[in-house]
């Protein structure tokens, strides 16, 4: 387990910018901007870094997930302040198989468990970032990354690989005969694209006709279309199809290209756990001369005139009281602003349920790949939103070799309904339907607010990022770092300029 952070023991020095939450947007943005010369105050409540995108020893996911409320508030009391609490009770402890060695004088065995279902694309933006931020002797990514073993999609309740090359498409029982031809057809003409020769544009303007009109050029019908849109171009939903051609295409060359640079599928993931990420950018962003304070209690933002002038937040070993930082921005990750007057600039956008689960039987359907991400398109499950389904074991160092981590999440849809209940199709193909869970399993079920800046929100310098959605990648994160970039420094993000 990473040791605690403990809160800063010096006051934070006035700064030009104070950035909320340590989540791997936040980390990102941090880095980008300190290397563009702003001086930061980084803080978090957290005792760690990363936020939702973070991986966590078993007895920090025991505290997050079966500790009461009132035993997580005094734990958090206690962290930030122990003369605040004259008495500390803790919640229960995991059970000693999850935490003590198999067999006397071995190891204890070592959990890593990621929050959230998300990888990496292996040509993705994130990735790219990291390969310039971080560069190892070859140019690649200074963090490793390790390949990810298959990329499903379920029809008819099983899985099935994912084809992504015209010869693939040949061969996959995924697809008729007759769409098997069709769909070749359509990844050979976007393979032959260029955009600089009108010869390989077959005729047609990619921004205006849309996704549906581009399946409809190429006789795709809606199956294919469905396995198409989701398990290559990992849409969340069917929305795209009236949107143009072109990012729909983007989207596919980009899955593409991540199998050509990966292999056994177009997702990779940090070897050493999803934290690893934001505590690498936490690491650039001190050495350039960042104030951190993590395991802090964060106050309301300060505003004179209706402009942002600070931030209050609380630091035992300076003060009893709330301390100001004063800065010109402030930076803040939706959650930080929740109970806060600044709630106001928030817009809730949905609902999403995610099911952690340590399981210790092989996912049938999925062969040999030590991991995998599984899609559940909306339509084989009557829904309108997808179902995700990511798997990694003890190679990727999340866990004791005997178990997989399995993380099932979606869009909640019902919102007056039992959220569990709509992952059960997910949790079906991991073998933990109608509520089963085998001895020494375990299951963390949660349900989280998903947030946005309100369109009507004032120009005040607060900068808000969005809440991680659902999707199976961090490419939607990136474009999100990109607006606040904008936003705070009123240019566009370069990735050709970083050095």
């Amino acid at each position: 387990m990473a040791e605690r952070a403990q809160p800063a023991r010096d006051p934070a020095k006035d700064c030009d910018i104070v950035v909320v939450g340590t989540g791997i947007t936040e980390s990102l943005l941090a880095t980008l901007l300190v290397r563009d010369g702003y001086s930061l105050f980084i803080i978090d409540t957290e005792a760690f870094y990363g936020g939702e995108c973070t991986s966590l020893d078993i007895r920090e996911m025991w505290k997050r997930y079966r500790w009461t409320d009132e035993q997580k508030h005094l734990d958090f009391l206690y962290r930030v302040d122990p003369s605040d609490v004259e008495e500390l009770k803790t919640g229960p402890e995991p059970p000693a198989v999850f935490t003590e060695p198999a067999q006397k004088g071995t190891k204890a065995p070592q959990w890593l468990i990621p929050l959230v279902p998300k990888f990496l694309m292996a040509d993705g933006d994130l990735t790219k970032y990291l390969r310039k931020i971080f560069p190892d002797r070859e140019g690649n990514p200074g963090i490793l990354l390790a390949q990810i073993g298959g990329s499903f999609v379920v029809t008819g309740g099983k899985p099935y690989r994912v084809p992504t090359t015209p010869s693939e498409a040949a061969f996959s029982s995924l697809l008729t005969l007759s769409q098997k031809y069709l769909m070749r057809g359509l990844l050979q003409y976007i393979a032959g694209y260029k955009e600089e020769d009108p010869s390989t544009h077959n005729g047609l303007n990619l921004d205006q006709i849309t996704a549906q009109e581009l399946f409809d050029k190429y006789s795709i019908d809606s199956t294919t279309a469905s396995f198409i849109g989701h398990a290559m171009a990992l849409y969340q939903d069917d929305a795209y199809l009236t949107g143009t051609a072109r990012d729909t295409v983007n989207r596919i060359i980009l899955y593409v290209r991540s199998m050509a640079v990966n292999g056994p599928s177009p997702y990779v993931f940090p070897y050493y756990g999803l934290r690893e990420i934001p505590e690498r950018f936490s690491m650039e962003t001190a050495r350039r001369g960042s104030q951190y304070a993590l395991n802090t209690k964060v106050g309301e933002v300060v505003y004179e005139n209706g402009v942002v002038a600070g931030l209050k937040y609380k630091n035992q070993f300076v003060s009893k009281d709330e301390t100001v930082v004063k800065a010109k921005k402030v930076i803040s990750s939706p959650s930080h602003l929740l109970g806060k007057p600044d709630a106001s600039k928030l817009r809730k956008t949905g609902k999403l349920v995610r099911a952690v689960c340590l399981i210790t039987r092989p996912i049938k359907g999925i062969g040999e790949a030590h991991s995998a991400q599984i899609i559940i398109p909306a339509s084989q499950c009557g829904r309108k939103n997808d179902i995700y389904i990511s798997v990694i074991g003890h190679l990727h160092n999340a866990c004791p070799k005997g178990y997989q981590v399995c993380n099932v999440s979606t869009i909640v849809e019902d919102p007056n309904g039992n959220p569990l209940a709509e992952l059960e199709p997910g949790l079906k193909v991991i073998g933990l339907g109608n509520g089963f869970l085998d001895k020494n399993e375990e299951k963390f079920v949660s349900v989280v607010d998903l947030y946005e800046p309100a369109p009507e929100k004032p120009q005040d310098n607060l900068f808000i990022t969005k809440s991680y959605d659902a999707s199976t990648h961090f490419e939607s994160c990136i474009e999100d770092v990109q607006r606040v970039y904008k936003e705070v420094t009123g240019k566009d993000l370069d990735l050709s300029t970083l050095e």
